[in-house]
């Protein structure tokens, strides 16, 4: 007899086929199942190697054995006329096409539908690489970074003359779109740090830095400056100005000049110049913006003082009044009675703006920044914002609040083209390395945010909550392990303990989990997980968690906040709201019955009663609270609409329109109690005869194209 018959006969064939199926389909299995628990990469290989192992053994035992209607015996005592069991071998002919089949429709799933959602994740994340390298190359090797100017003079009071001079040179030069220039959060964030040029060049991703010192002396003022190549380290150019002080923008527009010319830019327009004004008043234009850019808030009065001086000497010079509408956000306390006295305030210099320089950088960018903030009005906001990005592509206050804008009207994917251009622009302002992973993660671009977040902790590892950013963004991504780790660096002893136990229980490292959430929930003294923001997180997951009708998961979430937390505003009305949406009004009603704001309490009461079936008491404490002057038409408009009387609802909804405005209805919708009320044609009437329905969202037009993007494209 061959050795395949053989084989054959003794079914090594048969065990191998099947063992080799099983574990194949096994491994497919695991490395689907084992990243949702958390488990590293490395236990996938340990497994492929136990198989591997075990095949030897299968095979083996497949050859010594023969399975008997007796059970297995070895082959050599097996009479082959009588103790062949037949039906097993039909059996074990079964197995092999069950397992051969099981695999073949995983395959089939795998190919036809898990396949094309991780291409799509595969692509999605490439596509965001690659958009980020494309607006890198598109500038090729134009792009500078201008250093804070040293000042020479010996007194440090004239710091914000020479650091006034590089921002205003950095400003002229970032009006060049052909040329990349770093903002001035990241070009300062070295200053006195002792860094070498090469470093700052490669953290910064720039070819070329601009820097240079400043004397001043009376009426006169020396200037150095010098242009260098990054990549060798050797100076382009390099020139002494030493003039009057008069001469200071002349100054300004000839090394703008000299960058241009040496960099070899075609200009698809005029070189921008310095806008001119008295020497004297520039100075304390200079000195109050370098208040505010510094911090000083304390200062800020002075601030304000000097460019009311500078605006004495020229009404309608706009760099002081767009200083001052920033002097004016930033003060807090009692400068203005009330928020209302603030914004006015600003609104009547922006008017200002708007008459000395009518249609200019500034004027829109306030108009755009009033209309969205203050007039909550997108659509006015939108071509605003469009055309003053048009006029000043790379100021990255302006890119920051359209990042914003863009993420909050729901267009997801200009917000993140913006925020990864405001990236190039300034790598270092950690704000906006949080704004710009938030924008990702709300993409679901989890790998993008993950890479932003490592690069804001390189640059400032004891930022505030950064580590909670990167864990959360880690945990979305189904990283626990590493998710953990971030969370033990984060210094915020309650933050670091939150984000420790969501990482553990992904991990399936359910004992120490328990431990954990146990002693922190009975230990009255510890505090760490009672942090208001760890709170206001549960409130905010739970409240997803509604929206997406997971009501138990939203419960518990909820039940652990109160454990935390039992004394924080409004939450037993949160867990009790939960529970009415998830049919469960008799503990929906004590849990209103603990919130401490009795009006509250009593409003949340008329939900519990009504589905409770105890009408009469509904009917008679409903009459009571409808009977109040003082008592919001949208409260009485949301019972209606969860008792299912949609039209009375409707009429109540109209009553705080009245009232309130058509803004109200801003969000009205959300969070359950108007499910009802959803579907019906009056509710979606209502929303477009007030000019707030959603889709108005949709047909905002708006068109942001990176200036080396469009030149690549032409």
């Amino acid at each position: 007899m061959s050795l395949y018959s053989e084989l054959k006969r003794r079914n090594v064939l048969r065990v191998g086929i099947v063992y080799l199926a099983g574990a194949w389909l096994l491994i497919q299995i695991l490395e689907t199942l084992f990243p949702i628990f958390g488990l590293a990469e490395t236990s996938i290989q340990i497994v492929v190697i136990l198989l591997a192992i075990g095949f030897i053994p299968a095979i083996v035992l497949a050859w010594v054995f023969e399975r008997t209607p007796d059970g297995l015996r070895k082959d050599s005592e097996v009479d082959r006329d009588t103790d062949v069991d037949v039906r097993g071998s039909k059996t074990f002919d079964r197995i092999v096409i069950i397992v051969l089949a099981l695999g073949m429709a995983y395959f089939a799933f795998d190919k036809f539908v898990l396949d094309p959602a991780r291409d799509a994740e595969i692509i999605e994340t490439e596509t965001a690489r690659a958009r980020t390298e494309a607006l890198f190359e598109s500038y090729g090797d134009k792009s500078i970074v201008v250093l804070p100017f040293v000042n020479i003079g010996g007194d440090p009071n004239q710091e914000f003359f020479s650091d006034g001079i590089s921002e205003e040179l950095l400003n002229l030069l970032s009006k060049i779109q052909e040329l990349r220039v770093i903002s001035r959060t990241s070009a300062f964030s070295f200053k006195d740090k002792g860094v070498d040029i090469a470093t700052i060049a490669e953290r910064l991703k720039v070819d070329h830095v601009l820097e240079g010192s400043v004397r001043t002396a009376g009426n006169r003022v020396r200037v150095t400056a010098q242009l260098i190549d990054a990549h060798t380290d050797t100076h382009l150019w390099s020139e002494t100005y030493d003039r009057e002080l008069d001469d200071v923008f002349a100054i300004q527009d000839e090394i703008c000049a000299h960058v241009v010319d040496q960099l070899k830019i075609t200009l698809f327009g005029d070189l921008p110049r310095s806008e001119r004004i008295d020497p004297e008043a520039y100075s304390r234009y200079l000195q109050a913006r370098h208040i505010v850019h510094s911090g000083q808030w304390d200062k800020l009065p002075l601030a304000e003082q000097l460019l009311s001086e500078v605006l004495e000497v020229d009404p309608d010079y706009v760099p002081a009044l767009d200083t001052l509408i920033l002097v004016y956000a930033s003060y807090k306390g009692d400068r203005f009675p009330s928020q209302d006295d603030k914004r006015r305030a600003i609104r009547d210099v922006a008017a200002r703006i708007s008459t000395a320089d009518p249609g200019g950088v500034v004027d829109v960018r306030h108009r755009a920044w009033i209309a969205y903030r203050y007039d909550n009005d997108p659509a006015k906001a939108a071509p605003l914002f469009e055309r003053a990005l048009e006029l000043d592509p790379g100021n990255p206050d302006l890119l920051l609040t359209v990042t914003f804008f863009l993420r909050n009207i729901g267009r997801i994917e200009d917000a993140v083209t913006t925020a990864e251009y405001l990236a190039l622009r300034d790598p270092t302002c950690i704000y906006c390395l949080l704004a710009v992973s938030n924008v990702n993660r709300t993409a679901g671009e989890y790998d993008r945010a993950i890479e932003i977040l490592q690069d804001a902790v390189a640059w400032s590892p004891d930022r505030e909550n950064l580590y909670w950013a990167l864990g959360s963004a880690l945990l979305q991504a189904s990283r626990p392990e590493e998710a953990l780790a971030a969370f033990e660096k984060q210094q915020d002893v309650g933050m670091a303990s939150f984000g420790r136990l969501v990482a553990l229980h992904d991990l399936g490292r359910m004992q120490e989990f328990e431990e954990e959430f146990a002693r922190h929930r009975s230990d009255p003294d510890d505090l760490a997980l009672r942090d208001p923001l760890c709170i206001y997180c549960l409130l905010a997951v739970s409240n997803v968690n509604r929206t997406a009708g997971e009501y138990d998961r939203a419960i518990e979430i909820l039940q652990d906040a109160v454990a935390w937390s039992p004394d924080r505003e409004n939450i037993y009305w949160a867990l009790g709201s939960a529970l009415l949406q998830a049919g469960r009004p008799e503990e929906a009603l004590v849990a209103f019955e603990k919130q401490q704001d009795d009006d509250m309490a009593g409003f949340a009461r008329l939900f519990a009663l009504h589905d409770l079936g105890r009408m009469q008491e509904f009917e008679e404490q409903f009459g009571r609270f409808r009977a109040d002057p003082d008592e919001s038409p949208e409260a009485i408009a949301r019972i209606y609409a969860w008792i299912g009387k949609n039209d009375l609802a409707l009429e109540w909804l109209e009553k705080m329109v009245a009232l309130d405005g058509p803004e109200r209805l801003i969000g009205i919708g959300t969070g359950g109690f108007y499910n009802k009320l959803l579907g019906d044609p009056g509710f979606d009437a209502l929303l477009r005869k007030h000019d707030q329905h959603p889709d108005r969202y949709e047909a905002i037009p708006f068109k942001f194209t990176p200036p080396g993007t469009a030149r690549e494209s032409q």
